[in-house]
């Protein structure tokens, strides 16, 4: 089976339905194979560990599960697909406007540093050296900018022609004030929040830090190194927003998804 058209982010290796446990297979095997292949193309290392949890979190008795997971099957795949859409527009961008290292960067797997070991991954749906290498579409910055662009574009009814222009102007600028990877997600960051947090856009600061320091993208890879460089980056970039993410608690951080600073030690 071929990912469907525009899918080309991200490390392609299809799962299948019988490798999956008995519990977690639903009657609708179309979709569950989907959900694979559209979180391969992504670089999601276990989307339907991923749709298994965003279902429990919605159940309110057990005869609920299949029909949760089953929901959180299709909005998954639904938010991915969006997801890898919006980075292949950035991609594009950064190709047309001349930035070949950086859009190199952006598609070359990023070797792992040795003392930081990858989280819990399924090894029937990644690369055979996923170990070694982070698929573009997995490392913190190819999670990160799909999303903060499309924090940027709006979600759900918030979304509006205005505010998606203003994203693919935003991309544009921070593209040419990038260099690398980690420098263009966080100037994309410091671009969309709202002015109060010194930016240009009308994302909110504290979304648009869940996605740039995404606490589940640090489990997953377990790449403190990148956060610390990006955050970097924030914190050079633009005082205000990094006053704010420095002045988060603990508490809120968990609650928001977003990697603790004190884990920096910036």
């Amino acid at each position: 089976m071929n990912p469907p058209e525009g899918l080309k982010f991200g490390t392609i290796r299809h799962g299948h339905p019988q490798d999956m446990p008995p519990a977690l297979i639903l009657n609708d095997r179309h979709l569950l194979q989907k959900l694979l292949m559209v979180g391969a193309a992504h670089g999601c290392p276990n989307p339907v560990q991923v749709a298994l949890e965003i279902g429990l979190s919605r159940i309110k008795s057990p005869k609920d599960l299949p029909e949760a997971i089953e929901k959180a099957e299709e909005w998954l795949i639904a938010r991915q697909m969006e997801c890898n859409i919006e980075m292949n527009h950035v991609l594009d961008v950064t190709k047309t406007q001349g930035a070949d290292e950086l859009y190199n960067s952006l598609t070359t797997p990023k070797k792992r540093l040795s003392n930081e070991p990858v989280g819990p991954y399924n090894r029937r749906l990644v690369s055979s050296n996923y170990a070694e290498y982070m698929p573009p579409g997995s490392t913190p910055v190819g999670y990160g900018i799909p999303r903060v662009k499309i924090e940027e574009m709006g979600r759900d009814e918030k979304r509006t022609p205005e505010r998606v222009e203003k994203s693919n102007l935003l991309v544009k600028k921070a593209i040419d004030q990038s260099h690398t990877p980690e420098e263009l997600l966080a100037n994309l960051a410091c671009l969309v929040v709202t002015p109060a947090f010194g930016g240009e856009g009308d994302a909110d600061a504290l979304a648009v830090l869940s996605q740039t320091l995404s606490a589940t993208s640090h489990k997953e890879q377990g790449c403190t190194s990148v956060f610390k460089e990006i955050a970097s980056n924030i914190r050079t970039k633009s005082p205000l927003l990094w006053k704010f993410y420095t002045s988060l608690s603990v508490e809120e951080c968990t609650k928001a998804d977003i990697v603790v600073s004190s884990i920096l030690s910036l």
